[in-house]
């Protein structure tokens, strides 16, 4: 049998015996990648205990877990992080997510509680379980939870884009710059688009080529939503790096969305 530890788009096969296979790992090689360690079959030694090293890249990681007992008998998976116990569960199956506290060295550890049958006999035999360990960096997490904003923006509710706002700043942006006040007033979201303003949004936000929300709209022709925006003080001077503005994309349109885009000069000048 192997482990599969994944970096990214890397990966490397190891042994999944306990003298080599999970006691030196390295940490992950960034704090934006995410770690996966997997196994289909380890054998955790009679009343005794299978662990490997793993590590946490800042506050805040998540550690996902799943395994599964093969021989009908109940494992206990503990996480441990600087001499505390961060997490235990008893089971011949299990699936979870544990937040880890701090950044640094942790343990998966699988350890065999005695059986007992009978007229106190003790079981004493071996215990194999399948598992998959993924630890998700924070930053990872974030950037989800962005892309999951911006995806709500879209098409989603104003009710689940309120929720959302509860776990995510309404300024926050994509890897892209993006933030969800990009991706309502592109989409003409004018409900998603007051939601953020009215949260906090920065009407003057800009990405990664230095659109603004109020630049979007006008690229995608959205004469409500720039409305809006330049109501809510976004600035009508604003250009990206090609220094380009709204009136540049205005006329950038093609014949299709030429009478929205002359209905929207107007109403800019």
């Amino acid at each position: 049998d192997s482990a599969t530890l994944l970096y990214g788009a890397a990966m490397r096969i190891v042994p999944a015996d306990r003298s080599s296979a999970h006691l030196s790992f390295p940490p992950s090689p960034t704090k934006h990648e995410s770690v996966k360690f997997r196994a289909k079959s380890v054998e955790v030694p009679p009343g005794g205990a299978f662990s490997f090293p793993l590590h946490s890249p800042g506050p805040g990681s998540l550690v996902r877990v799943a395994f599964q007992v093969h021989d009908g008998k109940e494992l206990e998976f503990e996480l441990w992080q600087g001499g505390a116990r961060v997490h235990a569960v008893l089971g011949e199956a299990h699936e979870g997510e544990v937040v880890v506290p701090a950044e640094g060295l942790c343990e998966a550890r699988w350890a065999q509680q005695f059986s007992w049958v009978g007229a106190g006999m003790l079981i004493w035999s071996p215990v194999t379980v399948s598992y998959e360990v993924v630890v998700v960096p924070p930053q990872h997490l974030a950037h989800a939870r962005v892309r999951q904003l911006l995806q709500i923006a879209r098409h989603g509710t104003v009710a689940e884009l309120q929720a959302a706002l509860e776990n995510t700043p309404p300024s926050d942006s994509d890897e892209a710059g993006l933030t969800a006040l990009h991706a309502a007033a592109a989409a003409g979201r004018l409900d998603s688009l007051e939601a953020l303003l009215a949260a906090g949004a920065e009407p003057d936000a800009v990405d990664c080529r230095g659109v603004t929300p109020l630049l979007a709209a006008c690229e995608h022709v959205q004469t409500e939503a720039a409305q809006a925006l330049l109501r809510a003080g976004a600035s009508l001077d604003a250009v990206d790096v090609a220094a380009d503005g709204c009136l540049h994309a205005l006329a950038r349109c093609d014949a299709e969305h030429a009478p929205r885009a002359a209905e929207a000069l107007s109403c800019l000048l």
